[in-house]
């Protein structure tokens, strides 16, 4: 028995730490003010988060290609309008398609573990 796993380009990039005043609105302009513009975003909150914790969401591209420009223009840059000064930590969001059963699996690429220790 053999399982046929073949990874699938993906349109997303998955965003760490954005702060509690950094809604879908302002997270596209900022991402249309260095050059890209997403189709979508999910901000995702976790339940009985406080107002200052930071969360993440997932930005959505019309194309992989275009998902890759956005990581290579705007992560570690400073995200426009930020106040405090934020940086973009993104990361390219991987899918594999399992043709045996099962829904498709996502994986998100975590970055900057070492700084989170600091």
């Amino acid at each position: 028995m053999s399982q046929n796993t073949q990874k699938q380009q993906s349109s997303q990039l998955w965003m760490g730490f954005i702060s509690s005043y950094m809604n879908e609105f302002f997270l596209a302009n900022a991402f249309i003010k260095m050059g890209v513009t997403p189709i979508s975003i999910k901000i995702v909150k976790k339940f009985g988060a406080t107002p200052h914790e930071t969360t993440y969401g997932f930005i959505h591209f019309r194309s992989e290609s275009d998902a890759l420009e956005a990581l290579h223009l705007c992560n570690n840059k400073p995200i426009p309008n930020s106040n405090p000064v934020a940086k973009f930590k993104l990361n390219h969001v991987s899918s594999s398609a399992n043709s045996m059963s099962g829904p498709p699996e996502f994986t998100a690429w975590v970055g900057d573990l070492l700084r989170l220790r600091e």
